[in-house]
């Protein structure tokens, strides 16, 4: 079974022009000049996530919120199509807020981020209520973390389709 998945993620990358860690490119990405950006990384994708669920904290600190409304929510369901369920003052008022946190290396810039349509929708519907958050790292410290809602977000990056879901057709 695990053989199978790791045949699975080496076909994907060959396919998509991806490196992995090990840098354990084909020979067509070789000859192509593929190998831009890497798969994902789920340690520096949590370590995005605490930099920024610790700054919200340190927020809702600031303007007498009490922490307990700062919840690291990808932490207990991980596909959730947000990570960080915060709050934000607006107008005199606490309102809960919607973060969905990037993580890349600083010499990946965007090319190794990847988002989920659902995740896209999710923050859509939050509207002013929800953001998408970019943090980089060179090595294990955070150099920037941007907030982008989602018009930002899309006049910033352009979103390419790699994943599709397959559903039966009714005819």
């Amino acid at each position: 079974m695990v053989e199978r998945e790791i045949d699975v993620i080496l076909r994907l990358a060959d396919r998509y022009a991806m490196t992995l860690k090990t840098d354990q490119r084909t020979e067509r990405q070789k000859k192509a000049g593929a190998g831009k950006f890497s798969l994902p990384d789920k340690e520096l994708g949590e370590l995005g996530e605490k930099v920024v669920y610790e700054r919200e904290v340190a927020y809702a600190k600031s303007i007498g919120v009490s922490p307990s409304r700062v919840d690291w929510t990808s932490k207990q369901a991980p596909q959730s199509p947000f990570d960080i369920k915060t709050i934000r003052k607006v107008g005199g008022k606490v309102r809960d807020h919607f973060l969905e946190v990037k993580s890349s290396r600083v010499n990946e810039l965007g090319g190794n981020t990847f988002l989920s349509i659902y995740q896209l929708q999710t923050i859509e519907e939050y509207g002013e209520a929800g953001e998408f958050v970019f943090v980089r790292f060179d090595g294990i410290k955070a150099v920037s973390v941007d907030f982008l809602t989602v018009e930002q977000m899309k006049k910033k990056f352009s979103l390419a389709p790699i994943k599709f879901r397959l559903t039966p057709k009714t005819d």
